[in-house]
């Protein structure tokens, strides 16, 4: 039970930019003594829902666009299109991606990912200032 909740802590997670879920899911995974191999089944499992839940969102929004006449039915095609394309090169992408990363440790993509952080933050600093309050 503390594994699931650990687990979809991690996930909940996600829902701030810049969170990866999947990443998020794979460390609490780990942190918790499943296998690396576990781990990533437990990312993807996790992830059908997610993205299930997210398509049927996009698509509710985007008839309801449609309907409304926000959205042209003309355009919908190219995004069809754009739309199977992205999935299937995921699907093409996921089992090449998770036999590279099969012996590789993850240390060095970890640091590479807090040192990009680092690297943006720095030279993005409009977090740091306080907005002028107007007299």
């Amino acid at each position: 039970m503390l594994d699931a909740a650990a687990i979809g802590l991690a996930q909940a997670t996600a829902l701030w930019p810049g969170i990866s879920r999947s990443g998020a899911v794979l460390a609490a995974s780990r942190a918790r003594g499943f296998s690396r191999r576990s781990a990533g089944r437990i990312s993807a499992a996790l992830a059908v829902p997610v993205v299930g839940g997210a398509t049927v969102l996009k698509v509710v929004r985007l008839a309801k666009r449609v309907r409304e006449g926000s959205i042209a039915p003309a355009s919908l095609a190219p995004l069809c299109a754009v739309t199977v394309t992205s999935a299937a090169s995921g699907l093409v992408a996921a089992p090449i991606a998770r036999r590279t990363l099969d012996g590789l440790p993850l240390a060095p993509f970890a640091a590479y990912r807090t040192a990009l952080a680092a690297v943006l933050l720095w030279t993005d600093r409009r977090w740091a200032t306080v907005p002028e309050r107007p007299l």
